[in-house]
């Protein structure tokens, strides 16, 4: 055997041993069993709430798909509403058809055995954004992604002066009535960098708070693509490339809580956990975990021929 096959050999070694499980000697905290809590509130969705539980960072236990059982009431302005009724997979709702009224504030109580109980913050129902509009361009413009081209898309809106505001522009691309991905980007602005203006999220959402408009107008510049990949398991994940037929463009005025919890979206994962800090995730339920969102949004529908 040559001396550097000796070396691959020792290396190997070396490495198989390091890689042996080993035991800490540290005890990661747990606090026990309690009710996690998520719900989007909007004046165009009929009221619901999906409940789930935490789980221990160590050791055996079984996932659930949600829990039943649970008494979930939701509370207007501070008062009694109606208690939701229990549909599939930890989801309930509201069996009145009820949906949030904007300018009202709203939150949830509940309550099951073997659980603490927990309840969310109120959340307000903000207004949809003013004077919307959005321009989709024909011509064809130099792309941030690498080898493609892209269209240029306008969307703006009047701010409401009143109070603080944070807004969600979400881009979709459709073909035969199914969802494309499109590469998208800020005209003027790497994506991947964020700043105290905007920010980005997954499925091409991208996120604006109103103090880095003073006009009271909101007017921002896309670069979406002419084509996108199809998504799911059928379609190999992305693999499949179509031109888009039409655009879904939606501006959602949404809830401070929303914009914290955005804020939080991007944690780390896999083995980059292994070099960060521990990571808290923004919560507004008490006693418990998860979140409740509000928001309401103006969408619109762009032909891409």
């Amino acid at each position: 055997m040559m001396l550097k096959d000796c070396l691959y050999v020792l290396l190997a070694l070396l490495l198989l041993q390091e890689c042996q499980k080993r035991e800490l000697g540290i005890e990661i905290p747990y606090d026990g069993d309690k009710l996690v809590i998520f719900s989007e509130l909007n004046p165009d969705r009929v009221v619901s709430l999906y409940l789930n539980q935490t789980y221990p960072p160590t050791g055996r236990f079984t996932t659930k798909q949600g829990l039943a059982g649970a008494e979930v009431d939701l509370l207007e302005n501070g008062i009694f509403k109606e208690r939701l009724t229990y549909s599939d997979s930890g989801i309930y709702v509201s069996k009145m058809d009820l949906k949030a009224k904007v300018g009202s504030f709203y939150s949830f109580k509940v309550k099951l055995s073997g659980y603490p109980d927990a309840d969310s913050q109120p959340v307000e129902i903000p207004q949809g954004v003013l004077n919307s509009k959005v321009a989709l361009g024909k011509d064809t413009i130099p792309s941030t992604f690498t080898g493609e081209v892209a269209r240029k898309l306008e969307v703006e809106w009047a701010d409401v002066e009143s109070r603080r505001n944070y807004y969600v522009v979400g881009i979709d691309g459709e073909y035969k009535n199914q969802f494309l991905l499109v590469n998208t980007f800020i005209i003027g602005k790497d994506g991947e960098v964020e700043d105290g203006c905007s920010f980005r999220r997954n499925r091409n959402r991208f996120v604006f708070q109103d103090v880095c408009f003073p006009l009271q107008k909101i007017k921002t510049n896309f670069g979406i693509a002419p084509n996108g990949f199809l998504q799911g398991l059928n379609n190999g994940f992305g693999n499949a490339r179509r031109d888009t037929d039409a655009y879904k463009i939606s501006i959602a005025n949404i809830s401070g809580s929303y914009f914290r919890w955005l804020q939080d979206e991007l944690q780390p994962e896999d083995i980059f956990l292994a070099f960060q800090t521990p990571q808290n995730r923004f919560s507004n339920v008490n006693n418990g975990y998860g979140i409740v969102l509000a928001s309401n949004t103006t969408t619109f529908w762009l032909s891409a021929k």
